[in-house]
């Protein structure tokens, strides 16, 4: 899903190299900068309490306001809190948060009906070896 999400879910520009924005836990914050910018581009991720940065290049890009961008890096929290994005080399930083609340509560749903299906079956199953009533 993270790989996918991002396809959809639109980036918001920071306004320029460098902004905060209000990171959560159990979310993925992805961090873009303008395609053409990507290869000179130095970014860092300070907050509060245990964020961390990892740059990745996973090649997706999103569009931000008529812009193509590229994914380079992704920033998580272990608690809510105001995180500053700077990006070197860069004439813009956008991100995007994509949480992982609406995955897991999806799993769960198909878990429970994939259980109720297995339960008619067997149910289903057994009646139908049972011998005709006269």
């Amino acid at each position: 899903a993270a790989v996918l999400a991002p396809l959809t879910a639109a980036p918001v520009s920071l306004a320029g190299s460098s902004g905060t924005f209000t990171a959560v836990p159990r979310a993925d914050h992805y961090v873009y900068v303008p395609r053409e910018e990507t290869g000179s581009v130095t970014c860092s991720a300070t907050g509060s309490d245990g964020v961390t940065w990892e740059p990745e290049a996973m090649g997706i890009s999103a569009a931000v306001v008529g812009t193509d961008y590229s994914q380079i890096g992704r920033i998580t929290v272990p608690s809510p809190q105001a995180v500053t994005v700077t990006c070197e080399g860069a004439s813009d930083v956008a991100v995007v948060t994509l949480g992982m609340t609406g995955t897991a509560g999806t799993f769960v749903a198909l878990g429970v009906i994939s259980l109720l299906l297995l339960v008619w079956g067997i149910i289903a199953l057994r009646r139908s070896r049972r011998p005709p009533e006269r």
